[in-house]
């Protein structure tokens, strides 16, 4: 059984044009949720 961990809280961030970002990570460790 797996707990709930926040890694991080109401934190934000910005992508400017020309910037590229990636996100990796295991699938259903938050991803998408990240960038709602």
């Amino acid at each position: 059984m797996f707990r709930k961990a926040y890694v991080l809280q109401r934190k934000s961030f910005d992508v400017l044009p020309g910037e590229t970002v990636g996100i990796i990570g295991r699938n259903g460790s938050g991803k998408s949720t990240l960038l709602q």
